[in-house]
């Protein structure tokens, strides 16, 4: 994959419908992808999608409430040219996973479903590789030794409320994933040289830089409906 400083690197969510859960993951990960600009580039698209179709207006309700833009959207239906463009695919659960390998197996090595590769960025070494490609080969590689998790994001009922659960759960997944591919590069400060935190401060405790344990970040999944 071409490092970030010639391109973009190229995200593609993957739901059914591409009206919910594929389209949350895009616009949110588009959200944190605001913090290095012209870095990322996102995209979703749904294995049965309807070529054209607005996004479900819950959908639209659950980015606002998280910050998110929801204009400016059209559905668009799952293909091989748009799985051969993508550094890395997630999908919402590992039946469309399932999907996308049939489409292109030699994807193999980069598609994930998002809940999947937000646990294995958790155990990542804390030595950070100097381009995203990197942590997803990294990923990769703990597959099959990180301890595994209920990795689907199930489709929601049609309520305001299941789509709220379904955009939280998302939401986490998304921060923990892009937490992982936006330090990549970032020089990592040794214990011996960090600063001391000045007196009565709290300051540096509360900093986004804090290591939060593995169960601190897990979000139940909402149930299957």
């Amino acid at each position: 994959m071409t490092g970030p400083d010639l391109r973009p690197f190229a995200v593609l969510h993957v739901c059914v419908g591409n009206i919910c859960r594929s389209v949350l993951a895009e616009r949110l990960t588009r959200l944190a992808a605001q913090a290095r600009p012209g870095r990322f580039q996102v995209a979703s698209a749904g294995t049965r999608a309807r070529p054209g179709a607005a996004m479900h207006p819950y959908t639209a309700a659950a980015l606002r409430s998280l910050g998110a833009d929801p204009d400016r959207f059209a559905a668009r239906r799952l293909t091989p040219d748009l799985i051969a463009a993508a550094d890395l695919v997630l999908t919402a659960t590992a039946a469309e996973r399932d999907e996308v390998l049939s489409l292109t197996p030699a994807a193999l090595d980069r598609t994930f479903t998002l809940r999947e590769f937000a646990r294995l960025a958790a155990h990542l070494p804390p030595a950070r590789p100097v381009q995203p490609g990197a942590v997803v080969a990294a990923a990769l590689g703990l597959r099959w030794r990180a301890p595994a998790g209920d990795d689907d994001v199930a489709d929601p009922r049609r309520t305001r409320a299941a789509f709220q659960l379904c955009a939280g759960v998302i939401a986490d997944a998304v921060r923990r994933t892009m937490a992982a591919l936006l330090a990549a590069g970032e020089p990592v400060r040794s214990p011996q040289t960090r600063p001391v935190p000045p007196a009565r401060s709290t300051e540096w405790f509360s900093s986004p830089r804090a290591v939060r344990s593995p169960s601190a970040e897990r979000t139940e999944p909402p149930s299957r409906w």
